[in-house]
């Protein structure tokens, strides 16, 4: 945790250094990873207005005004004695995270050094080297993200649109929470993301136009896209080590290493991204995750409403409304696994699929490099691998719920212990499956016949002439699963259950 702590402190010269794209994505990531982490372990999230305007929970309560003009005078900007700005904006907070007991930290928009993008800036007091905070430390801004694209001018706008620098833009520029806790579209020149939160102030989700939401323009928001989610949570994260251990004191997106305090090179990093899957040190992984329409249960609701949607209810089955969901099932699965993709080092091999009824939308596997495992730093047609996949992944709720099908695990699951290559499988699922291996009824007689099976697979599995036994992490949302408990169990590996309180 300390050489994360050190990171963020210096992220402000490592993010703008290049404009290759290889750089960009690298340090996006960076970047992005560092927010998580920070937003993960915070108390409750501020925004500017929404459902909570006039109360602490406001970004522009009174409470947060000396910060904000910390950050803006820190930015460049001339602060008057009335505090108000005197000449071009240089700051804009967008949303801000509270620390127990410390000042708020803030996120906000500023210009890159061009004057042709936008930055998304941190600023607030830095982390310790023990991962604490300190008011008495001096307020910094640092780079998350940069080369941040404007939108394009909208057809019905006025012709004083192409003439505006994107400072005139930045000047001008307001944000405040709606009713529904977006931050509202932007357009004529504004940045090109949106952010959604949820009613109780825990979650951020950063909408980047052309991968998430459709409806929108289909530029991409940075030059390589944005996939992003968060949530307060410093009350509910957990952590489970290699023996079976809870130790609540690692949140967030870390790479946990035990040997980076002696000077090694970090071949033993663990990599975890939140409540889904513990921590992976393999560098042969599967994932194997449920893409059935149960998936699409809601776990976030945003208060107000907008467009129709179809989610799934375990009570209910299947409804359409107008109300806003700020996270389902899938979009919390899709962020977690892209942020375990975008940090797992370049020589890991990984294959994803995911399982839901045959014919179906969801039952499908990534295939863009062949069947087997694939290293993330292999480039096809002028793509690599951890780009490739990360797209698979973000397609598993393109298409209307209705059409994701049911939960049929078997064929995914066979296909893992049959790739005698891959060492280690994570496997995540919200339900039952709807027949047994042999297509029969599921019944409780299953469970442990079912673990047998897939634990005798191990008897004699293995890889280049060596024992090469498949390790399975079991993940059950929303229920408890004595199954895949038994999987995990005959299997070495870890068993966890998340529902909405753990999310």
């Amino acid at each position: 945790m300390s050489a994360s702590g050190v990171a963020l402190r210096s992220t402000g010269s490592m993010l703008d250094q290049s404009t290759n794209l290889t750089t960009l994505r690298q340090n996006k990531v960076n970047g992005l990873r560092l927010m998580r982490a920070e937003i993960e372990r915070s108390d409750h999230l501020l925004l500017p207005e929404g459902t909570k305007a006039g109360t602490v929970l406001d970004l522009n309560h009174a409470d947060y005004q000396s910060t904000i003009q910390e950050c803006k005078a820190q930015a460049g900007e001339v602060i008057t004695v009335n505090g108000s700005t005197e000449g071009d904006i240089k700051f804009t907070p967008f949303f801000g995270v509270m620390m127990n007991n410390s000042k708020p930290i803030l996120y906000g928009i500023s210009l890159d050094s061009s004057g042709r993008s936008y930055n998304l800036q941190r600023c607030g007091v830095p982390i310790g080297i023990d991962g604490s905070y300190s008011d008495a430390s001096e307020t910094f801004l640092a780079s998350v993200v940069t080369h941040i694209k404007p939108t394009s001018c909208d057809e019905d706008s006025s012709s004083d649109c192409e003439a505006k620098t994107l400072q005139d833009t930045l000047n001008n520029m307001q944000v405040a929470f709606t009713g529904t806790l977006h931050s509202g579209n932007r357009s004529n020149k504004e940045p090109h993301f949106h952010i959604q939160s949820d009613e109780h102030y825990k979650l951020i989700k950063i909408v980047d136009s052309s991968v998430r939401t459709p409806r929108y323009n289909d530029e991409n928001a940075s030059e390589s896209p944005l996939y992003f989610t968060a949530f307060a949570r410093a009350d509910k994260q957990w952590f489970q080590t290699a023996d079976g251990e809870s130790n609540s004191g690692n949140y967030g997106l870390w790479s946990i290493n035990p040997n980076q305090d002696d000077g090694t090179d970090g071949s033993d990093t663990a990599i975890q991204a939140g409540s889904f899957f513990p921590p992976i040190t393999s560098k042969n992984v599967r994932f194997v995750v449920d893409g059935s329409g149960s998936m699409s249960a809601c776990v976030m609701w945003a208060e107000g409403y907008d467009r129709r949607r179809t989610f799934y209810d375990p009570g209910q089955g299947y409804f359409t409304t107008s109300r806003i969901c700020a996270l389902t099932r899938m979009e919390a699965l899709i962020a977690e696994l892209t942020a375990i993709l975008e940090l797992l080092p370049d020589d890991t091999k990984v294959g994803v699929r995911a399982f839901s009824s045959s014919g179906y939308a969801n039952h499908k596997r990534w295939t863009a490099f062949g069947n087997g495992l694939t290293s993330l730093n292999q480039v096809k047609d002028g793509q690599t691998a951890r780009q490739s996949v990360i797209t698979f992944v973000n397609t598993l709720d393109d298409d209307s719920p209705t059409r994701w099908g049911g939960t049929d695990p078997w064929d995914a699951m066979q296909a893992a212990f049959d790739d005698e290559e891959t060492d280690t499988l994570y496997f995540l699922s919200d339900g039952k499956p709807n027949k047994d291996r042999r297509g029969g009824s599921w019944r409780r007689s299953d469970y442990e016949r079912t673990a047998d099976y897939y634990a005798d697979l191990n008897q004699n599995r293995t890889h280049n002439g060596e024992s090469r036994p498949l390790e399975v992490n079991t993940t059950s949302l929303g229920l408890r699963s004595e199954w895949m408990e038994m999987l995990s169990a005959k299997t070495s590996g870890l068993y966890n259950e998340v529902n909405e309180d753990n999310l």
